[in-house]
């Protein structure tokens, strides 16, 4: 998890830059559109921890952090795989 958020995270940043001033807005919207779903899982999961801790009901919060690696990590990196792809797909031309 250190690595994607180190170096994948910021590097896909640069990638929504380069499709916006390329004028690739379709790349732009799915780099940016997957910031925004990481944003959302990562706000729900967090919410989901605060209220277990609120109820301490802390046996569930283990469960939490697989999910967040297993689902939201691989869908970023796949819409920004189809973004990178699209920006220098058309680039070639």
């Amino acid at each position: 998890m250190s690595l994607f958020l180190l170096v994948l995270f910021p590097l896909s940043f640069l990638l929504a830059i380069l499709a916006f001033f390329t004028g690739k807005t379709m790349a732009s919207i799915l780099t940016l559109g997957s910031y925004a779903c990481f944003a959302l899982f990562l706000l729900l999961s967090l919410h989901d921890i605060n209220l277990r801790m609120m109820t301490q009901d802390i046996s569930g919060i283990q469960d939490i952090y697989p999910s967040i690696e297993s689902i939201c990590i691989p869908a970023f990196l796949a819409l920004n795989v189809v973004a990178g792809f699209r920006v220098f797909k058309t680039a070639k031309k």
